[in-house]
């Protein structure tokens, strides 16, 4: 009985020296971390030691992803004649011997085998923990940033992360956030705005695919309604666009994106109907300016 208590002590105090050490790397990590970035001198030894108390720990392994990622990001200058370059604002303008602008933007470009290293970490920070919607979102954002123009992987990911939340499958978490369907809406709308923004063909084809994803389960959601509404202004087919529009003013009348676009359409198409038929309600719900500004131009087509 004495041999199996000892036996049992040492075990004890072996588990609580293994959890003290994690918590002693961890607490090193961040503190190289605070003064040198993710992947600073010396972060790659402090998370390898770590990687050898726990090789299953998520802040070691969303560490490595750190690391990883950033080592492989750089970036290069691009010069175009557009005032938007993949969504981005230019870090510089001049003029060239025409006299013509031209603006130059800092695009990021990634080393292939790193960013590989990154995804390996992350995508087993995932396997070992697949209820952790933080972790799908550090890979969509990283899968993104390394695609940009062409988002295919970005995509398909996405596609695959609204298929597990509407399957039920897990009990999703966020850290120090209740996780509910407004937030993962929110999630999804977060990366339709950049893939929008991002401006290319593909891009908005995936902007596109997501809202239409999630529309699947939730018809009538008047945020990936309007997503596809813009979706097909840009397309320059406003009928198409209007089906849209018209169908969040059905459900919800106040619904400002909506208006705006719906006013904006018929304006420019010279629509003396439509815009008719939009303007009041820029008068009711737009801002005051707006609402004066409705107001007028009704009265002069009447």
């Amino acid at each position: 009985m004495k041999r199996i208590f000892m036996v049992m002590m040492a075990a004890l105090v072996s588990f609580q020296m293994f959890a003290q050490t994690a918590e002693e790397y961890k607490a090193r990590y961040e503190r190289l971390v605070a003064k040198l970035g993710h992947s600073g001198v010396g972060v790659e030894g402090i998370l390898d030691k770590w990687a050898q108390v726990d090789s299953t720990d998520v802040d070691m392994l969303v560490a490595r992803f750190q690391m990883y990622f950033d080592k492989a990001r750089d970036s290069k200058i691009v010069d175009t004649d557009t005032r938007k370059h993949l969504g981005l604002d230019p870090i510089l303008t001049l003029k060239d011997s025409t006299g013509t602008n031209r603006y130059y933007f800092q695009v990021p470009v990634f080393d292939d085998e790193l960013f590989g290293n990154a995804m390996r970490n992350i995508e087993k920070a995932i396997r070992f923990y697949p209820e952790r919607l933080d972790l799908r979102i550090d890979k969509a954002t990283a899968l993104l940033a390394y695609e940009t123009d062409s988002p295919d992987m970005t995509t398909e990911f996405l596609l695959s992360l609204i298929d597990e939340w509407n399957s039920g499958r897990h009990q999703w978490s966020y850290p120090e956030v209740e996780v509910d369907k407004v937030f993962f809406d929110q999630v999804i709308q977060e990366y339709c705005g950049t893939l929008f923004g991002i401006g290319t063909d593909k891009s908005r084809d995936s902007f596109r695919m997501l809202a239409e994803k999630m529309l699947k389960t939730d018809k009538n959601n008047p945020e990936f309604l309007s997503d596809l509404g813009s979706y097909y202004v840009v397309k320059k087919d406003n009928k198409k666009a209007m089906k849209y529009y018209n169908k969040i003013l059905k459900a919800t009348p106040d619904y400002y994106p909506a208006i705006k676009n719906c006013c904006t359409i018929a304006v420019n198409a010279k629509d003396v109907k439509l815009q008719k038929k939009y303007l009041p309600y820029l008068v009711k719900y737009g801002t005051e300016a707006e609402s004066v500004s409705a107001k007028a131009r009704l009265a002069a087509l009447n």
